[in-house]
């Protein structure tokens, strides 16, 4: 494939997975409309990276792909919430890590990460599981070769690991750089 069509492969690439961002993003805020946590998307997003791990506001602005100054609202807002709170680094003072309340452990409980009913799960259902692992073994390669992308894979591996049946865990062996 020349240089032009490749250009225009990735464009369309990166045009289908923004759709797709919009898709989850739209299928999240009505998961917590009808949950009544009224937090957004981003809190929701950092509740879930903490529910694995707790990290300091620095980490997470980093996973995020974000200035940490822009992540301080956000903190701020959960905080005030009940959702989480600030902890003592016990061997490092000067760190701040972020703990989940019992109140947002209730809440990650009871908000399902993909219901039967989301057009996301219905498009992968209609793929098949062949398709699909191959589609997730896929973007797995993809982030390895971008910036950080093998870093933010891990941990985002660990979440979803961490919630994972044993017996998918085999099958969902992370991809690494060869």
């Amino acid at each position: 494939m020349d240089s032009e069509n490749f250009q225009f492969v990735v464009t369309e690439a990166r045009v289908l997975i923004a759709m797709a961002m919009k898709i989850i993003a739209r299928a999240s805020v009505e998961r917590l409309s009808a949950s009544g946590a009224n937090i957004n998307g981003m809190q929701l997003g950092a509740l879930r990276i903490l529910r694995a791990h707790p990290h300091t506001s620095s980490e997470l602005a980093k996973m995020f792909v974000l200035d940490p100054s822009s992540l301080v609202p956000i903190i701020d807002d959960l905080e005030e919430k009940g959702y989480v709170q600030r902890t003592k680094d016990p061997h490092d003072r000067r760190r701040t890590p972020l703990v989940l309340t019992e109140k947002a452990q209730q809440l990650m409980q009871s908000i399902e990460d993909v219901q039967e009913q989301e057009a996301f799960f219905r498009a992968f259902a209609a793929l098949g599981e062949e398709k699909t692992l191959a589609l997730v073994e896929l973007l797995r390669e993809l982030m390895i070769y971008i910036p950080d992308g093998e870093t933010m894979l891990c941990e985002a591996q660990a979440h979803v690991y961490q919630r994972a049946p044993e017996a998918l865990k085999q099958v969902m062996l992370p991809a690494s750089r060869e």
